[in-house]
């Protein structure tokens, strides 16, 4: 199974806000939104960072005072990892869980085709295992057509 099944199923929407937004703006829209985490855009729609719960999370643990007055830009990720709509989902989940990472935008050539969670991972692999078992359950079981 490839990353552009998994978007097929789950949408290709990408919830995104700007370097200059506020963190409270970003915490509101994460909330809103019901995501764990959002692209960091610039003014020509190109993919310049991410931010995450769990960003905004350890600043607050050493800046809480001033979390108020930081910008997305301040707290984002700048070296975003990508995939590609190709990549399968052992793939993914390889790179995901070696850069401990819970998002990754997907691109299409040069186009942001959607984002993807661990979680969608998770979801499409057991799918397939399911589907896997299945297969051989009848093939085991002489329900295979030969």
């Amino acid at each position: 199974m490839t990353v552009k099944e998994i978007l097929s199923r789950k949408g290709t929407s990408v919830i995104s806000t700007t370097p200059e937004r506020s963190i409270k703006h970003a915490i509101a829209t994460l909330v809103g939104q019901g995501v764990g985490a959002l692209l960091v855009m610039n003014e020509a729609e190109e993919v310049v960072g991410i931010i995450t719960e769990r960003d905004i999370l350890r600043a607050s643990a050493s800046t809480f005072d001033n979390l108020g007055g930081l910008t997305v830009g301040d707290l984002m990720s700048r070296d975003v990892i990508i995939g590609c709509e190709d990549d399968t989902i052992g793939y993914v989940e390889q790179i995901m869980t070696e850069n401990r990472i819970r998002h990754l935008p997907i691109y299409s050539g040069k186009r942001l085709a959607g984002i993807i969670s661990i979680g969608d991972v998770v979801k499409a692999a057991a799918h397939q295992a399911a589907g896997e078992v299945k297969h051989l359950t009848s093939y085991i079981t002489d329900k295979y057509p030969a």
